[in-house]
């Protein structure tokens, strides 16, 4: 049986933390309600469909947040796509979830794969609505 090392520590996603929503956000064409990735200005001609975020109060977070155009802090990503005309949808949720479990799945890369509006298996869902089905109508305190 392997032990711990003491130099090493151990992965962000393992460690505790404040517990709250894992969240994952599709970039759409509002006019036809398809996916539509945000084309960036980078010399790389980056692009981003999806938006990865961790909140502990999940309709806050959707509906006061990151609807607000006039909002700074977390999530500029949103704001960008939202000032170059495109919309979202709340795709994917998982609940309780860690920052590290965030950051291992932005990690992991291609959000694609774990998006159910893209992949054509889910629809959108309500915030509000996950956020009661597990019992916190205002999210997580």
């Amino acid at each position: 049986m392997r032990s711990s090392s003491p130099s090493r520590p151990p992965q962000p996603w393992a460690q505790p933390g404040p517990v709250g929503w894992v969240y994952l956000l599709c970039f759409r064409d509002p006019a036809t309600g398809e996916h539509r990735p945000l084309r960036g200005n980078g010399a790389g001609g980056q692009f981003a469909g999806h938006y990865w975020g961790w909140t502990d109060d999940l309709v806050r977070r959707i509906t006061r947040e990151h609807r607000n155009p006039k909002r700074t802090g977390p999530g500029r990503l949103v704001q960008v796509a939202l000032a170059a005309g495109l919309t979202f949808e709340l795709a994917w949720l998982e609940y309780p979830a860690t920052r590290g479990r965030e950051r291992r799945l932005k990690n992991q890369g291609s959000a694609y794969r774990r998006c159910p509006l893209c992949r054509g298996t889910g629809g959108p869902l309500d915030p509000a609505g996950a956020a009661a089905v597990v019992g916190q109508a205002g999210g997580a305190r």
